[in-house]
């Protein structure tokens, strides 16, 4: 790569990074996250740098949820801004550095003007728009240490790989595999033993190890990741059922777009990304079977890969022209699939007016900041930033309150939730879209406002109580 078209990567990453910071921040102040995640790091991030591991939102340390031990290189920049904010802005970062290395890749095989257009479809491929969108996750990361390892790989930089390979391992557990793919990989390549064996063995004791450290912060018996997998033993079809269901095929339809099969043209990287991609077909939970969640993040890198390498074969074996078709095809898909979800992509940016959204920022500023308080999700992020913050799903949800469901949810620890006689401030929204018509949800609502609790202020659903002599 020439200094010139370094220059032209380097302004696509800046705008890409200031674009999404931007919308990002529009989402935060319109009170967009409706999820627990944001909240949830951003309440272990301010508890870490001063000194403490517990989040009392999942109601356990925050190194109990996952071997996620690289938070402890982003605590500096944190402790300088300590807000959800940062964290969005952290995420955008690593999303526009992984560009950078996903420009290499390209350039290499494709030029630079293929270059370009591949980094310019990743930014905004609607898998990684909606991973963009969701709250935070360590995930964030993926993109830009897997396209670093391909490049690792390809270059056969060994001090770039094992760099690359401890950051994944640090990152969280599931991306291991990654690792573990790339050794598997380097057998097939007849590779040196640093490079298969070496990297088999670093990634076996390097899950081993942080499924044993999260079991022993989570304090319980068993870890979360069990409960995901644990179908698959109840009968021997089971596994066959999970990994050939209709909400798989629909994931993957999702996933590569129209005309993602380009891909498979040539899908060697495609294959080094099987271990995560079996990880999501045959979890129980819904959610790891949508684009509409962060997950995409450990998984689009394997496509766009395995798409240059394709476009690269097209071109060699057919000519510069056929590989401009299949390119524009791909891009026609892309923009197929945007226009599809543009709706789902814009409600997931704004839900509240104008009007509600500042009338919401003035009851969170009501509260104290040193205050327990239990709320709604739109509202718990810009509520995180204290010791006691509880969710309101917690309260009158089936999965933390009937004793049977408990069990087998992994954020309730097999444990009815009570809340704790110090908390005293709830603001919650009555017409929350988490809240159903059921019965006991409304028996438990209303058990919960009649101990004590006093109405100071209400807009709308939007409700701030008080509760009484408990301070």
């Amino acid at each position: 790569m020439n200094r010139n078209s370094n220059t032209g990567i380097f302004w696509i990453m800046a705008f890409v990074f200031l674009l999404w910071a931007a919308v990002l921040t529009y989402k935060y102040l319109y009170l967009g996250f409706y999820d627990w995640d944001l909240a949830f790091f951003n309440q272990s991030f301010w508890n870490m740098i001063q000194g403490r591991q517990y989040s009392s939102i999942f109601g356990y340390n925050f190194l109990g949820d996952h071997a996620s031990y690289i938070v402890l290189f982003l605590l500096p920049a944190y402790a300088l801004f300590p807000s959800p904010l940062t964290l969005l802005y952290i995420k955008a970062a690593a999303f526009a550095l992984s560009l950078y290395w996903l420009y290499r890749l390209a350039h290499e095989k494709l030029g630079h003007a293929g270059a370009v257009a591949i980094v310019l479809l990743f930014s905004f491929f609607v898998p990684n728009c909606f991973a963009l969108l969701y709250e935070f996750s360590m995930e964030c990361f993926a993109p830009l240490f897997i396209f670093m390892m391909f490049d690792a790989w390809r270059r056969k930089d060994l001090r770039l790989f094992w760099i690359v390979a401890v950051l994944l391992c640090l990152t969280k557990e599931n991306l291991i595999l990654v690792v573990m793919a790339f050794g598997m990989y380097g057998l097939i390549q007849r590779r040196s033993f640093a490079w298969n064996w070496g990297a088999i063995l670093f990634s076996c004791v390097g899950l081993a190890m942080a499924m044993v450290t999260v079991k022993c912060f989570r304090g319980e018996e068993g870890v979360s990741a069990w409960l995901r997998y644990k179908h698959l033993f109840a009968a021997p079809m089971a596994m066959g059922q999970s990994l050939f269901s209709a909400w798989n095929a629909r994931f993957l339809a999702d996933l590569f777009s129209p005309c993602g099969a380009i891909a498979f043209i040539s899908p060697a990287s495609l294959v080094l990304g099987v271990p995560i991609f079996l990880l999501h077909a045959l979890s129980i939970h819904p959610t790891e079977h949508s684009i509409f969640y962060f997950y995409g993040f450990a998984m689009t890198p394997f496509i766009f890969v395995a798409l240059i390498d394709s476009l690269a074969w097209v071109g060699s074996r057919f000519g510069r022209k056929m590989f401009v078709v299949f390119l524009v095809l791909f891009m026609m898909g892309c923009g197929v699939g945007a226009i599809r979800y543009k709706n789902v992509l814009w409600q997931d940016v704004r839900r509240f007016s104008d009007t509600e959204v500042a009338f919401r920022w003035e009851l969170i500023q009501k509260i104290p900041p040193q205050a327990g308080v239990v709320t709604s999700f739109d509202v718990l992020a810009p509520l995180s930033s204290r010791l006691k913050a509880y969710s309101f799903y917690k309260v009158y949800n089936d999965k933390f309150q009937d004793p049977e469901k408990s069990r087998n949810t992994e954020f309730a620890m097999g444990k009815i939730f009570e809340l704790p006689e110090d908390v005293t401030y709830a603001l919650v929204d009555t017409h929350d879209p988490w809240m159903t018509d059921s019965q006991p949800e409304k028996i438990r609502i209303r058990k919960f406002f009649s101990d004590g609790w006093k109405l100071m202020e209400q807009r709308g659903g939007l409700k701030l109580f008080h509760r009484q002599g408990r301070e």
